[in-house]
């Protein structure tokens, strides 16, 4: 299956994007989702697999990485106490 069809529609769904006002952000991350889709989805990609696990990690040590700067501070308090 050749790509060129759906690269050349997926750049002219972004071109359309890219000229779109700047007051329609819908319009916007619509056209991006229809890139993406035509993009990767149509044609059978494993990349949104990929995607959604970088997307899966990132939300995960985002929502942990306070902890982990506790965790850490606490133990570097504790360290200097004993040295």
């Amino acid at each position: 299956m050749s790509t060129a069809p759906v690269t050349t529609a997926a750049k002219a769904t972004v071109a359309a994007a890219a000229k779109m006002p700047a007051s329609a952000p819908v319009g916007r991350l619509r056209a991006a989702f229809e890139a993406y889709h035509e993009r990767y989805i149509e044609t059978g990609s494993f990349q949104p697999f990929v995607h959604a696990m970088v997307v899966a990690f990132g939300i995960g040590y985002a929502t942990e990485y306070p902890h982990i700067k506790h965790e850490v501070s606490h133990q570097r308090a504790e360290a200097a106490k004993i040295e």
